[in-house]
């Protein structure tokens, strides 16, 4: 295919995370969050970003993690996901002559399965319970609740839509106040 003649959006979503205590990390647990946190969106950004239509957008699904990493059990994942942030910026200046968008959305605490895995986690490797490790991290937020996936699918529809044209290279957070900056 040659530019201008590709899909017109790209949302780098998936994510893998593994919590363990911060000196527990083994090289293959970063390879291997790192092949799906990092170089998965790298290849995509880089293969479809070639044939992308002009105009188009890529939003990348980021974490509160690359901004505040409270959370030591998490420090792989967190890392991946602030390398994903300069890939973010990378990219949107490459692409940027062309008109396409490049963007990273920050969510924080979300209701999924994946974050009720973590709370299960890191209870277990805390010695608390599930219920103590929620209330704990919902004290840092200022909102005092959890997100809902759709309040995510709106932001990043927003930055895929025309709405969202001279939006580009930015990172923005949607957790509650968690970080502030």
């Amino acid at each position: 295919m040659e530019a201008g003649k590709g899909a017109h959006s790209l949302i780098n979503a998936a994510g893998l995370i593994r919590l363990k205590k911060i000196t527990d990390f083994t090289t293959q647990d970063i390879r291997d969050i790192y092949a799906v946190n990092i170089e998965a969106p790298w290849y995509l950004m880089s293969h479809l970003g070639r044939t992308m239509e002009d105009k188009g957008s890529i939003v990348n699904i980021s974490s509160v993690s690359a901004r505040i990493t409270a959370t030591q059990e998490t420090a792989i994942y967190a890392s991946s996901k602030t390398a994903l942030l300069a890939m973010t910026r990378s990219w949107a200046y490459a692409l940027a002559p062309r008109g396409i968008t490049v963007n990273a959305v920050l969510p924080g605490i979300v209701d999924t399965p994946m974050q009720e895995h973590v709370l299960k986690k890191l209870a277990e490797l805390r010695d608390i319970t599930v219920e103590e490790i929620t209330r704990k991290r919902l004290d840092t937020v200022p909102l005092k609740r959890t997100s809902l996936p759709i309040e995510s699918a709106k932001l990043i529809k927003f930055l895929l839509s025309d709405d969202a044209k001279y939006i580009t290279g930015q990172a923005l957070s949607q957790d509650g106040g968690l970080a502030m900056f």
